[in-house]
């Protein structure tokens, strides 16, 4: 029987700077679209498709909550009929619906989900912040219209616990953050310098330390995908990467361990500053000796040998 999955946007700042389209998530609400996000997961209610509303605080709720249930956010849209959103509007959304997906989810505002819910399964709980309505019905999506459906479940992420599973199938422990956070890829950008290797580096996010491109394996993409598309994002800069990789180092963030594997990568474009996302943290080549001494972390200053190593000038 088709699943409806209605997800609250998690908790955003007050709109006193921008436009109510731009307000952006709370740190507290990060973390409680997660932890929602885990539950769905746990309790088999995976979506095969999500549609979301354009707002920021919507976007970004959808992607977190996919991401901690080990979605990638490949299987996400952008309906601008979901902002601000109607209970017509939304009707029309499940209606389209295709006869293959099981499992929709929407992720919106108030108050037009509380309506639908009125509507669907006459029912008027209240759905907060952070929080998932699920509805049944052994109707076909087309045929979804008043009182077709009834209400399974009605979670909310503030109640859940802080901590998360890890991993997230199986677990054996508890951790700070959503488990794919501690897998993580990095690359190390080069080119060939009158017959020399010099390195690629940015500024850290905290403007401290001299980093390569670094961050967490993205659900759904290879730790090599999700190294490069961190190289676009972190240091403007697209290449030819070369497997396998180099090697990985193990550091501690969130009190826990976490193993970055790492691929270097041959620069053939440097995209203008006005195109590249990051272009605040700077960036710079280094020769070889030069990158061994400056880099953080020292783990990579071994990995630069194999580089070497590998690049015949």
């Amino acid at each position: 029987m088709p699943e409806l999955v209605l997800v609250r946007h998690a908790k955003a700042e007050s709109h006193t700077r921008g436009s109510d389209r731009e307000r952006r998530l709370k740190s507290r609400g990060k973390r409680e679209i997660q932890r929602l996000g885990v539950w769905l997961a746990q309790h088999n209610f995976r979506p095969q498709r999500v549609l979301t509303s354009p707002a920021e605080r919507a976007a970004s709720s959808a992607q977190k909550c996919c991401k901690a249930m080990g979605l990638t956010t490949r299987c996400i849209d952008i309906n601008t009929h979901l902002y601000p959103g109607s209970c017509a509007a939304l009707i029309a959304c499940i209606q389209s619906c295709p006869d293959e997906i099981d499992r929709l989810m929407l992720v919106g505002h108030n108050p037009a989900f509380e309506q639908l819910l009125a509507l669907l399964a006459d029912d008027d709980s209240e759905i907060r912040t952070a929080s998932a309505a699920i509805l049944r019905s052994d109707q076909p999506w087309a045929h979804w219209r008043k009182g077709c459906a009834q209400l399974i479940r009605l979670q909310r992420g503030r109640d859940l616990p802080e901590g998360f599973p890890y991993p997230l199938e199986q677990p054996t422990e508890q951790r700070l953050r959503p488990a794919y956070y501690y897998r993580q890829s990095s690359v190390i950008p080069y080119r060939l310098n009158n017959a020399q290797i010099e390195v690629l580096v940015v500024g850290s996010s905290s403007g401290k330390h001299l980093v390569v491109p670094k961050g967490i394996v993205e659900p759904g993409l290879s730790a090599l995908e999700s190294a490069l598309l961190e190289a676009q994002q972190e240091a403007g800069v697209v290449g030819q990467a070369d497997t396998p990789a180099l090697g990985s180092y193990v550091y501690r963030k969130w009190d826990a361990p976490i193993r970055v594997e790492v691929f270097a990568m041959q620069v053939s474009t440097l995209i203008d500053n006005a195109q590249w996302q990051e272009s605040h943290r700077g960036r710079q080549w280094l020769t070889l000796a030069q990158a061994q001494a400056q880099l953080a972390p020292p783990e990579l200053a071994a990995l630069l040998d194999t580089l070497a190593a590998r690049v015949k000038p």
